[in-house]
């Protein structure tokens, strides 16, 4: 999904923004690299009893023809058995865990003019 920032935020706060509902909803940050506008999350694992599930964000800059900053924002999960031990066992989930729907909102309605 796209977050069209709010006309009147610096991009000082934009990030901070970006990167702190990262922080607090991903456990690791594998990259947060302001001058690129990117940032990728590690990969967070949420098991259950035949199955793992792990999710990834992703924040990059869209560059636009407007004076606003937009950034694109990618939430990708994973799904594997257990009983599977090897990494060529994920698959693409194409579902979003309960657990993340907040997330989507948080990064809309905190930075963004979507609504």
């Amino acid at each position: 999904f796209t977050v069209n920032c709010k006309p009147g935020i610096t991009e000082d706060v934009i990030w901070k923004r970006l990167s702190q509902i990262t922080i607090n909803n991903f456990e690791q940050c594998e990259v947060r690299d302001k001058a690129a506008g990117w940032i990728k999350s590690g990969w967070t694992i949420t098991r259950f009893p035949y199955q793992t599930v792990r999710t990834q964000v992703e924040v990059r800059i869209q560059f636009t023809d407007g004076d606003t900053p937009s950034y694109r924002v990618r939430l990708t999960s994973q799904i594997k058995d257990n009983d599977c031990k090897s990494n060529q066992c994920w698959e693409t989930y194409p579902r979003l865990l309960k657990k993340y729907a907040d997330v989507v909102q948080e990064y809309q309605t905190s930075l963004g003019s979507n609504f």
